[in-house]
């Protein structure tokens, strides 16, 4: 086998136990009201730890990723670690929109053993040796990234009021409801809703393609960035048009509003099938922000800025995305801060 560090197995190895984590966190807190003294102490331990690991999981994929995108691709084999570990990075989404889809078969509780299944074959096809990948050069794909990039300056104003709308969460379900109302008057015309769906499938689509192509080329941190930020989104915009069209308005006939996001009554934390969705929109919130800020820097880059100022950008960008994602998190799990 050619030389690719053992990093090559801990992005599918890290999706294959993320249901098993969630599964482990939801038996923890079922059993911590019952629980007392050193049980109940190591419960909720055990719990909170879980749940990081579960957390985790685009983390470790992501830095796989990295690892192996910044050494020349020579090999097939190394090649397929790459966009093995690139589609880990998304392990999130993927199990929450398969799960969706087994819900509505009937299926529930056999989709964590789908995507089992599939992370499986993952680290088995990793394990296979890969010829010799021939130089060659491959034709510019300049339209496809002016298409993407007007598609993704287009649906970034409705991002980013989406991502204002669910900051309102932890004022309270109130403030989250009014807003949403109003920004309805506007994204659920008959026309608009259309075209936004629309918008959303073609930028996933254009980018699902883009990155599959630039996954063949050794990169930089940003770069990388950028392309498992894009696989998770391409995920996440098919999980979410999913959950709200074909879930919400058509299988159960119910409005896709914070009760359907948050699984109320339930709520995110205490239902084993909710549980997932804390990951799926922390990540996402992250994902969707921190890709807009990496776009900013490579535009900053093309138009003369310094690299210095261009990594600021994106960097501080990314933090201020995780900031962003942790409030909006907190909000959906029910917490309120003490001056609302």
């Amino acid at each position: 086998m050619d030389d690719i560090p053992a990093a090559r197995f801990a992005g599918p190895a890290a999706a294959l136990l993320y249901p098993f984590w969630l599964d482990g966190f939801h038996f923890c807190v079922e059993r911590i009201g019952a629980a007392r003294g050193l049980y109940a102490a190591l419960l909720l331990l055990s719990a909170c730890a879980l749940l990081v690991l579960a957390n985790a999981t685009p983390a470790v994929a992501a830095i796989a990723f990295a690892s192996l995108a910044r050494k020349d691709l020579t090999t097939r084999s190394h090649l397929r670690a790459v966009r093995v570990a690139l589609l880990a990075v998304a392990a999130v989404p993927i199990y929450t929109f398969v799960g969706v889809i087994f819900y509505m078969a009937g299926l529930s509780g056999s989709d964590r053993w789908a995507v089992s299944m599939l992370w499986t074959i993952m680290i088995f096809l990793l394990a296979l040796p890969g010829s010799e990948i021939a130089s060659s050069q491959s034709r510019p794909v300049a339209s496809w990234f002016k298409i993407h990039r007007l598609l993704g300056l287009t649906i970034a104003i409705f991002v980013l009021g989406h991502e204002v709308n669910h900051l309102l969460g932890l004022v309270g379900p109130d403030a989250h409801l009014a807003a949403m109302k109003a920004l309805r008057k506007i994204y659920r015309l008959p026309v608009v809703e259309p075209a936004i769906a629309g918008a959303f499938l073609s930028t996933a689509a254009t980018g699902g393609y883009l990155a599959w192509r630039a996954s063949a080329k050794r990169m930089d941190g940003f770069r990388a960035f950028q392309l498992m930020s894009g696989v998770f989104l391409f995920f996440f915009i098919i999980s979410h048009l999913n959950a709200v069209f074909v879930l919400a308005r058509t299988y159960l006939g119910v409005d896709s509003n914070w009760d359907f996001a948050t699984g109320a009554p339930a709520g995110l934390i205490l239902d084993p099938w909710n549980i997932r969705l804390v990951p799926h929109y922390g990540w996402g919130a992250f994902f969707a922000l921190g890709h807009v800020f990496v776009a900013i820097r490579y535009m900053m880059l093309r138009r003369g800025a310094s690299k210095a100022s261009a990594d600021r950008v994106a960097v501080w960008g990314a933090v201020a995305s995780g900031v962003v994602a942790i409030l909006i998190l907190l909000g959906m799990c029910g917490v309120r801060p003490g001056f609302v």
